[in-house]
This record gives C-alpha cells, sequence and structure tokens, in this order.
C-alpha cells in the first residue's frame, strides 16, 4: 500500500467483516502497526493466526472460529497496510547495523592486540 494511503487511515485501523464457522459475520479492526510492533509483526508472519491475533487484537479463541478464509483476509489486510513501512523499517536496521559491523570488528582487534597488556579495573578494596 502506498504511504499516502496508509497516512489516511481514519483511526489506525481499517474496517474488516469476517466470519464465524457458524456463518456468522462480525467486524473487526486490523491495526496499522507502530514501528517498536514491526518485530512482533515480522515473527508472527508464518502463523497466520496468531498473526490475525496480533493486528486485530482479538483472543486466539476468536481467531480459531473464524473460518480460514477470514484469517487469511486478516492477514492480506495487515500485509496491505503494514508490509511497506515494517521493510523499510528491517531495511533501515539492517543498514545501520552493516555500518557498525567495521566499528565492532576493530574494537575486537583492539582487544585482541592489546590482550593482557591492558590495565585491569582496580578492584572495590583498591579504590578505598
Amino acid at each position: 500500500m502506498d504511504p499516502t494511503v496508509q497516512s489516511s487511515i481514519p483511526f489506525g485501523a481499517v474496517s474488516l467483516t469476517v466470519t464465524d464457522q457458524h456463518n456468522q459475520s462480525h467486524a473487526v479492526q486490523v491495526r496499522l502497526l507502530k514501528i517498536r510492533e514491526f518485530p512482533e509483526y515480522f515473527s508472527k508472519a508464518e502463523d497466520e493466526e496468531a498473526l490475525a491475533a496480533f493486528v486485530t487484537g482479538s483472543d486466539a479463541a476468536f481467531i480459531d472460529a473464524l473460518t480460514v478464509e477470514s484469517v487469511l483476509s486478516i492477514c492480506e489486510k495487515a500485509h496491505d497496510i503494514n508490509f511497506h513501512n515494517a521493510c523499510r523499517w528491517a531495511n533501515r536496521r539492517a543498514n545501520f547495523n552493516e555500518a557498525l559491523l567495521p566499528v565492532a570488528r576493530k574494537g575486537q582487534k583492539l582487544q585482541q592486540t592489546l590482550g593482557s597488556f591492558a590495565p585491569a579495573a582496580p578492584s572495590s578494596s583498591e579504590k578505598e
């Protein structure tokens, strides 16, 4: 979904009508996730029931009572409104971590070079 469309989602969610296994209709809200929720979104990506519960705020029993088609519709809607920004976030994090690798390698090399030559920190009894 286009980011300009995402920003126009009223109240941060999209309404969706789903059906349970008794052919009863229910309205759910598929949430536009916050940045801090992206790691959990990715961790649940391969567990459709868990993802559906997470993005709707529903309990597992409610999701289990829905038809397969309804669960998949929730997951597809969650993907439509969240995947673009979640991928941008993941790429930014990956690029940041990649940029830090040379710094970490230099620190490890320095630590290996200094090895036992580095002065030990004074113990608490030496400080007094």
